[in-house]
């Protein structure tokens, strides 16, 4: 049976989180909510906190990538720069970055492809 969009959201997160973790990089928040919308992943590494909108497909259900509008991307950048003025943590790192990651997902919710465009956003 076929899952709502939100559990195919859930499941790419997860696939998403995996990726960054494979790369060395530890979860700092999922799903924060900002005054602007919900940001998917921030996840860090020793130099670079990385704020990262996961987008999902299923397959046969068109490209995930096509979801990245412009005015996907500016409420992101809004997102990320709520966040980060209002993070009591005050996270340092020498680097940030906005990813787009592009999942798709079979309709069990097994990985058929995730693409990390790094700084994309």
């Amino acid at each position: 049976m076929p899952h709502s969009r939100t559990r195919t959201g859930q499941i790419a997160e997860a696939h998403a989180l995996a990726h960054y973790r494979r790369q060395g990089y530890e979860l700092i928040e999922q799903n924060p909510r900002t005054r602007y919308g919900e940001i998917d992943l921030i996840v860090a590494n020793e130099q670079t906190l990385v704020i990262a909108e996961v987008r999902a497909r299923v397959e046969g259900r068109g490209d995930p990538l096509e979801s990245f509008s412009a005015a996907k991307r500016k409420q992101v950048r809004r997102m990320a720069a709520s966040w980060l003025a209002s993070d009591a943590r005050m996270i340092r790192r020498s680097q940030i970055r906005l990813d787009a990651v592009a999942v798709t997902v079979t309709a069990a919710g097994a990985l058929v492809s995730l693409q990390v465009l790094e700084g994309a956003l």
